[in-house]
């Protein structure tokens, strides 16, 4: 028989690999950015045919930040209070 703890600790396990998962991705791409920006500022060379500045760099890095906020936001309301109710009722009837 399923529990409701069951169901819970299910739910709980799949929302936690996905944001650690997606943390990795995150970390591992700002990083790589991070770097390349870096030594193209540092060297002189140019990324996309531009001369790489730090405000270049800075929003490069802003918008990799904005989408793995965006991406956490999506799990919070994925699982909400009332979503995650009416999985673990359906899941227990």
């Amino acid at each position: 028989m399923v529990t409701i703890k069951d169901v819970a600790k299910e739910i709980e396990e799949s929302r936690d690999t996905a944001l650690a998962n997606a943390e990795d991705t995150y970390l591992t791409e700002r990083y790589a950015a991070e770097y390349k920006y870096n030594q193209a500022i540092q060297n002189g060379t140019l990324i996309d045919g531009q001369q790489v500045t730090e405000s270049m760099r800075d929003s490069a890095l802003a918008e990799i930040d904005a989408k793995y906020q965006q991406h956490v936001l999506g799990y919070g309301e994925k699982y909400d209070d009332m979503t995650y109710n009416n999985l673990l009722v359906s899941a227990c009837a």
